[in-house]
Formats: structure tokens, sequence, C-alpha cells
């Protein structure tokens, strides 16, 4: 007998769930009202549809409601927005500068001005060694090796050298967060994209004056964890808009993509409507 592993995962929820983006269901029904208001922030059917489909598998193991993977570029979907020579980007969670390399391909191999910020030791020095590789080009990158919080503090951090390093209590060694308020005073960013493995929020929460200041374009990761998928979306539109109610704040679009099987690598996009492609 064959039967989803989610269904597994609820016979004995207190010791298997949560287990990253999953939960037992009757969790989930707590968030019922946060999840209504998320609903109604989506811009385009396809986000809506995906929005409800994660519920139906996440609430049932109902695979019917499983998104089709986008065809487009992650974090830079070209039916969304496009990039621009003079954006100001930061990348929270650089790794090994694998999102640069791609965005720099989609700026037909410059590179604009980006802040990019990445507390694995072994991830840091990857990306400081691809960035020495692009020679005079590399200097437009400030490569920082600090994690992104709601405040300046220092953080257990689980250091594995992959793309799943992270912040946790029982990490191996400690780093340095900086909030993007007080890391980019002075700067005016037009693109934030997020991937920092289930930290979003307390990063979202220490970027709030930028976003409401700079409406900068938002990438940010909704997979990690269960709640994250409606807290995440929410907290970028609070942040927009302190008086955010139940629709989505004026000036900005909200959409949801999946690049991965089961939702794995679900990102949510904020796009100001400025710079939305009709």
């Amino acid at each position: 007998k064959v039967i989803p592993y989610l269904s597994l995962l609820w016979t004995d929820p207190a010791k298997c769930l949560p287990h990253f983006s999953l939960d037992a269901p009757h969790a989930i029904l707590r968030e019922a009202a946060l999840i209504r208001g998320c609903a109604s922030l989506w811009s385009d059917r396809e986000s809506a549809e995906s929005f409800l489909g994660i519920l139906r598998w996440r609430l049932q193991a109902d695979f019917g409601g499983i998104p089709k993977k986008s065809g487009y570029e992650q974090y830079f979907p070209d039916d969304l927005f496009a990039v621009a020579p003079d954006e100001v980007f930061v990348d929270c969670g650089a790794f090994d500068g694998d999102t640069i390399r791609v965005l720099s391909q989609r700026l037909g191999g410059s590179l604009c001005r980006i802040f990019a910020l990445e507390p694995d030791p072994q991830n840091f020095a990857m990306l400081e060694a691809y960035l020495a590789s692009l020679g005079p080009r590399g200097r437009s990158v400030t490569a920082l090796p600090y994690a992104v919080g709601r405040r300046r503090e220092t953080l257990r951090f689980a250091a594995t050298g992959g793309d799943n390093a992270s912040v946790a209590a029982e990490g191996s060694v400690t780093v340095e967060a900086v909030s993007l308020d007080e890391l980019l005073a002075n700067e005016a960013p037009s693109f934030i994209k997020m991937d920092i493995e289930g930290f979003e929020l307390e990063a979202l929460a220490g970027a709030a004056e930028v976003i409401r200041r700079h409406r900068p374009i938002m990438a940010v990761t909704v997979y990690h964890l269960s709640d994250h998928l409606w807290k995440v979306p929410l907290a970028i539109a609070t942040a927009a808009d302190p008086q955010f109610d139940t629709s989505a704040p004026a000036d900005y679009s909200f959409f949801l993509r999946s690049y991965q099987s089961e939702f794995w690598e679900t990102v949510c996009y904020a796009v100001p409507r400025s710079r939305r492609i009709q």
C-alpha cells in the first residue's frame, strides 16, 4: 500500500511535525484569519490558484492542487518585471554568488550595484572567490559576511558550507546579524531578494523602513516554514503600508510562483506597479 508521506507524518504529528513547510491541519486552521487576509493580496489567477493549491496539499494531501512549475527564471520572472542596469540589488542569502551569476546574464554580462550578504564562512569564501574572478566587474558588489535579521546581534549559525546553512540555536558557529534598515540607511535599494532558510520574517521586520521608503521589488521565499506562505506576504504588505487591512497596498502587486515540485522553491514577489510588466 502506497500513501502520501504527508499522511504518514499525520499519524504522529507531535513527533513528526512541523517539518519544513508541512504541519498538522489543525495547526494551519488556527491561522485561518491570516490565511484569508493573505488570499486577498494576489494580483493574478495563477498566484491565487497556487496559494489555494498549496493549502489543499497541506490540509488534505491533495496532489491535484499542486501548481505547475514556473517556466521563468527564479527571482527574475520575465512576465512580472524586468531588471535594469541601474538596479541596486540586495542579495540576502547570496550563497556562492549563484543569483548574482543569473543577474549578470540578465544584464548582458555586466553588473549593477549589489549588496551580497552571506554568513556561512565557507559559502562566503566561495562568494569572494567568484567576485575576484570577475575582475573589475566584481567591484560593483559589496560582499558582507552577515546574516540579515531584525536588529544587530550575534546569532548561533549552522554552517554547512551548502545552500541550507541557517540560523539555528544549536548552530556550530556564531555570526553577526544586521538589519537592512541599518545597513541601507544611506542607500536606495530597488530590488531585495531573500532566501535565508526560514529567517525571512526576522529579516523583513528589520527592513520595514527600507520597504516603506524605497518601494523595492521584493522576492522572498515562502517554503521553509508552514506559516511563511501567508505571513511573509502579509509582512511585506504591512511594511509597505502600516495601515494595510484587506487589500494589497495601492502601489504593489503580489505574485506567487513555484520553481520545484511539491512547492519547494516557492517565491512571493511584491512588485511596484510602476515596474510591473503589463
